[in-house]
């Protein structure tokens, strides 16, 4: 935390309470890290906008199970058009533990939109999870989506 105090005319004081990590301007901080134009969560690096773990950010998206405003939500949630997932989430690429994507999806470590590999799998054009193949579509976990991603069980 840091108190920051002023003093105005004689006596008269305001005392902020400033919470760390903090500072996003026009952008996101994530837990101490500032990215300006883009967006820095746990040493991941997006070219776009999101906020991780938190932190909310302004006509984005909210993490951590909050809404999101036309974009994305983390933690598992997915949007249309975009994906969210397990708390790590870019607009316009897409990481998932450490793994980054330029213009497409990652998702638990391996996925790309017009070309996703799951686990391992790779298929172009297609999606193959779990041994699941679909065409034009995006599977994961079992789950199918058309035109969209399913993560951990929740679709969208």
């Amino acid at each position: 935390m840091i108190a920051i105090c002023v003093e105005i005319g004689h006596g008269l004081r305001f005392t902020a309470i400033i919470p760390i990590p903090l500072i996003a301007v026009g952008q996101l901080s994530v837990y101490g890290l500032i990215a300006v134009g883009q967006l820095s969560v746990y040493g991941l690096i997006a070219v776009g906008q999101l906020s991780v773990y938190g932190l909310i950010e302004v006509g984005q998206l909210s993490v951590y199970g909050l809404t999101e405003v036309g974009q994305l939500s983390v933690y598992g949630l997915i949007e249309v058009g975009q994906l969210s997932v397990y708390g790590l989430i870019e607009v316009r690429q897409l990481s998932v533990y450490g793994l980054i994507e330029v213009g497409q999806l990652s998702v638990y470590g391996l996925i790309e939109v017009g070309q996703l590999s799951v686990y391992g799998l790779i298929e172009v054009g297609q999606l193959s999870v779990y041994g699941l193949i679909e065409v034009g579509q995006l599977s994961v976990y079992c789950l199918i989506e058309v035109g969209q991603l399913s993560v951990n069980g929740l679709c969208t």
